[in-house]
């Protein structure tokens, strides 16, 4: 349902939380935001805070740690990269089915 309503960037809001029961003592939490609100980095970031907080820890902040995480990408060997994604994703034949 989720992914047939789509989000509209005019409208808000572009980040849901919907908690789903799928048995008696078993609950899912389906997380859906818009890729321009959260890159890979700030998301896992987020994702980390919010369970640290689960769990009774204090969420952890560090000055210029994006910083440090685009200084670590520009110092990446891009050709290996390359490489490794092409020879894994090599092995689909076809298109993957996005649910």
């Amino acid at each position: 349902m989720e992914l047939k309503q789509g989000f509209d960037l005019a409208k808000p809001p572009l980040m849901k939380l919907l908690l789903v029961q799928t048995a008696s003592q078993r609950h899912h939490l389906v997380w859906t935001t818009h890729h321009l609100l959260l890159d890979g980095w700030s998301a896992s970031q987020l994702l980390g805070d919010v369970l640290r907080h689960y769990i009774g820890q204090k969420a952890t902040r560090q000055e210029g740690v994006y910083r440090d995480y685009i200084a670590w990408l520009q110092r990446r060997d891009t050709a290996a990269s390359e490489s490794y994604w092409r020879q894994l994703l090599g092995q689909l034949h076809e298109p993957t089915k996005f649910l």
